[in-house]
């Protein structure tokens, strides 16, 4: 079992909602770079964020593709880091995220806040909850 499926099944035993249990699904495609055909926005932006978290925290998405690619021997020409780069594109190309800046910054209806994620945020209007 790889660490894709055994997410899959510890949240089926902690009885998540369909709907994450599908996106966590497709996450696993686009991690193991074996995405094909068309994913869910959810699933992008959530597989995303997933590349940009090491045991350490966040740490951003180069950093962790590099910890990657050397904990686990990837080549840099590897399909792996081929699919996790087109996805990364692909949220930055079409979200209004800041995606070089995270963690630092990030961007909500072209307002930018600091990451202290002790405050929420209102998706709906940018203001402060």
């Amino acid at each position: 079992m790889n660490a894709h499926e055994a997410t899959e099944s510890i949240i089926k035993e902690i009885g998540v909602s369909e709907a994450v249990l599908r996106i966590v699904s497709e996450m696993g495609t686009i991690a193991m770079g074996t995405a094909k055909g068309k994913k869910s926005w959810e699933a992008r932006i959530a597989d995303f964020a997933d590349t940009c978290v090491s045991p350490e925290g966040i740490v951003g998405f180069e950093k962790r593709v590099e910890d990657l690619k050397k904990r686990y021997n990837i080549a840099e020409d590897d399909q792996k880091v081929k699919v996790w780069k087109k996805n990364k594109e692909m949220v930055q190309k079409y979200t209004i995220l800041t995606l070089d800046e995270l963690p630092i910054n990030f961007l909500i209806k072209n307002q930018t806040f600091s990451a202290d994620f002790s405050e929420t945020f209102s998706l709906s209007d940018g203001e402060k909850e």
